[in-house]
């Protein structure tokens, strides 16, 4: 599995990779996995999650709706996500930049996982339309890369545009 999915700690953060482009259904090999990870991470020692993968669970261009990986990243890890307590859910496929407010089930909530599309370096970029939902906090068209920064009480996480190297978009999760 370590080529497909795996986890690793960095200072206060737990990482999990997992694959979209592998079954991750419930009952599957790599969901039983996701969840026995998930729950074995310690808490002190690791405060903060991240989660990533290639294709998006959330994302508000027009040509992504519908699409049934999407529908069934929602379906079965979604809630797993928020049961963990999931800070940040990191992806990309759409080569474009996105964040959304802590949200579960496609609405903003206080405890909610904040998930962000990081699609906007290497390969051209995408320029789509976007549906303009209310969960959607940011977006941007632009190369550009992303630093995260984290102690055991503070996760700031920054967005800069290649073209300029301005901040386009950033914001601090706290614990």
């Amino acid at each position: 599995n370590g080529l497909f999915w795996y986890s690793f700690e960095i200072g206060p953060i737990h990482v999990v990779y997992y694959s979209t482009e592998h079954d991750f259904l419930p009952s599957s090999a790599q969901y039983d996995w996701i969840e026995k990870d998930l729950r074995s991470v310690n808490h002190t020692r690791t405060p903060w999650l991240i989660i990533g993968s290639h294709r998006p669970m959330y994302t508000t261009v027009v040509r992504d709706i519908g699409n049934k990986i999407t529908e069934m990243l929602h379906l079965s890890l979604e809630p797993m996500f928020y049961k963990y307590r999931i800070d940040l859910n990191l992806f990309a496929h759409i080569h474009s930049y996105e964040r959304s407010c802590p949200m579960y089930l496609e609405r903003c909530v206080d405890d909610g996982v904040t998930h962000v599309l990081m699609g906007m370096a290497g390969h051209n970029l995408d320029y789509d339309t976007y549906t303009g939902a209310k969960w959607s906090v940011y977006h941007d068209q632009q190369f550009g890369y992303t630093q995260i920064v984290a102690n055991r009480s503070l996760l700031h996480f920054i967005y800069r545009r290649n073209v300029d190297d301005l901040i386009g978009d950033e914001f601090t999760l706290m614990k």
